[in-house]
């Protein structure tokens, strides 16, 4: 199961990279993934949405921890390899060599450090995707000193929406350090993060999602990665219900259809509003179609679905 599960790892940096780090001690961490996916939004005080995609899979030990000088970031790095054998790391879409169309000031990025032997460090990248600047495809690499440094970059002066999905990566928000400062996770003796009530379900949000973006120009290109990440995870959680025999395919194929056409969708509609071109109504219509599949799906396998 662990292994059909993984393979197609439909997922964002964040979880594609975190199951990995995870993996090592709990190969089942894949299928636990897939059944801890729900799509939950809250309304964020500076407007727009916070979103959280899945229930916490790290047992709440994971944090943030961060450095304002690279050799500090090193040494701390270094720790964790020691004690742990892995480290996750916060790289810079701008600065990843294999990152479609990087050319600095981009997103943060969670990368898995495995290794540091004779000045050099072994870096995976578990994200595979095709974006609108091209396809991404894992990594699995040695990096000088020098080159580490640069992939984890700080990304200075992050939109609101980044900052909420940073510090939502884990499931429930956890504190940020300063963005100015290098920056990984790292294991707590305590958990972290305490668990907030996420009211609704999966309809719920989507109606909300959807009220929100539909807005404007503004609200829809805050939120287009959110909504791009809840498609690919509610496609890899339908993928592995099928796969485990909860879900007949026949069942699952209308969502999967419907969750891979929203962000083709809104990013038509996005393109088409900067050309001053607005499309209100394909956001609705697609959102609308995602939702009336969604609630039969769920109605016809709620054994599937317990987590909403």
């Amino acid at each position: 199961m662990t292994a059909t599960v993984r393979g197609q790892a439909e997922l964002s940096c964040y979880t594609a990279n975190l199951a990995a780090y995870l993996a090592a001690d709990e190969p089942e961490v894949w299928w636990r993934l897939a059944e801890a996916v729900r799509l939950r939004v809250r309304p964020h005080a500076g407007g727009g949405l916070i979103f959280s995609h899945h229930a916490r899979i790290d047992r709440g030990e994971l944090a943030y921890a961060g450095a304002a000088e690279w050799a500090e970031c090193a040494t701390a790095l270094r720790d964790e390899l020691t004690s742990r054998g892995r480290v996750l790391a916060v790289a810079n879409t701008g600065y990843l060599p294999w990152a479609p169309g990087s050319s600095g000031g981009g997103a943060p990025h969670w990368v898995l450090v495995t290794e540091n032997a004779d000045g050099a460090w072994h870096v995976v990248d578990e994200f595979a995707a095709l974006l609108p600047t091209g396809e991404q495809h894992p990594q699995d690499v040695w990096l000088t000193d020098d080159e580490l440094r640069r992939i984890m970059t700080p990304v200075h002066s992050p939109s609101e929406a980044v900052r909420n999905r940073d510090a939502h990566a884990l499931g429930e928000q956890v504190s940020l350090p300063p963005y100015e400062h290098y920056r990984w996770l790292t294991r707590t003796a305590t958990p972290v993060g305490a668990s907030r009530e996420w009211p609704g379900d999966t309809v719920s949000a989507l109606d909300e999602i959807a009220e929100n973006i539909s807005g404007g120009t503004e609200s829809l290109a805050a939120h287009i990665e959110d909504v791009w990440a809840a498609a690919r995870h509610h496609r890899f959680q339908l993928t592995a219900f099928v796969s485990a025999g909860l879900l007949a395919a026949e069942q699952a194929q209308p969502a999967l259809d419907a969750w891979g056409e929203l962000p083709r969708s809104l990013r038509f509609a996005l393109d088409s509003a900067r050309r001053a071109r607005p499309r209100p109504g394909l956001v609705t219509k697609t959102f609308a179609h995602l939702t009336e599949v969604t609630r039969e799906l769920i109605s016809q396998a709620p054994q599937a679905f317990w987590r909403g």
